[in-house]
């Protein structure tokens, strides 16, 4: 799952690339930006970035010396956090306590809390938001019992390796690593950064037979994937 972050791009937000970035990767999650593109005006470039990405964080932190002004944060976070929004992305705004942004920012987005004397607890929350924002469960459904048995065999031994990658529209995700678990006769993958609409496609395989199995692309909105 790609996920843009706003922020500023001063010493003070230097703990954002410090300490949020390593977590959200760590997540599997790809985080993109505008910083080699940052002005007062929103860049195209930037634009395509966001349309580019499942979803948007935008950190409302204060502007130093901005305190008890009308607005007090970044103008290119709030117009990122707009233009996601219009969209129809995700979006979360992460605004610091006691940073007035004004009422030009409209639209449906979950908000966490920055206090900058406990900001494990934001990140906390972060971590939080975006496990639940692209997860699925999957139950995947051979068609040949044979491939059923060889795809026990290969779960009981520990054997079994699993990627998976999205399709949204013309983009095609990297693979992704994925665990399948066997629960009451059934396979079942959990599977994060498929965003409503997309297709995906798991393949299965182990070190000494190669490839055991390959879905084929199918609609990641299903619950039930069957292939041969």
């Amino acid at each position: 799952m790609r996920v843009f972050i706003g922020y500023g791009y001063n010493e003070r937000d230097q703990w954002i690339e410090k300490d949020v970035f390593p977590i959200l990767e760590a997540m599997s999650l790809e985080i993109v930006h505008g910083k080699d593109m940052h002005g007062d005006v929103l860049r195209e470039g930037v634009k395509d970035r966001i349309e580019n990405s499942d979803g948007l964080i935008g950190f409302s932190t204060l502007r130093e010396g901005q305190e008890k002004a009308d607005f007090g944060s970044h103008i290119w976070v709030r117009d990122e956090m707009a233009h996601a929004l219009a969209l129809k992305k995700r979006v979360v705004e992460v605004r610091e306590k006691g940073v007035n942004i004004g009422e030009g920012l409209v639209g449906d987005r979950q908000r966490v809390e920055l206090d900058p004397k406990n900001r494990l607890r934001c990140i906390a929350e972060l971590v939080k938001i975006l496990s639940g924002w692209s997860m699925r469960r999957l139950l995947l459904v051979p068609r040949d019992p044979d491939l059923v048995k060889r795809i026990h065999r290969a779960i009981v031994k520990d054997e079994l390796l699993v990627a998976y990658r999205c399709r949204n529209g013309n983009t095609i995700s990297k693979p992704r690593d994925g665990r399948i678990e066997k629960v009451n006769n059934g396979f079942y993958l959990n599977a994060i950064g498929l965003p409503d609409n997309s297709l995906v496609e798991i393949e299965g395989s182990t070190k000494t037979e190669g490839k055991v199995f390959n879905t084929g692309w199918a609609s990641a909105d299903l619950v039930r994937i069957e292939f041969d």
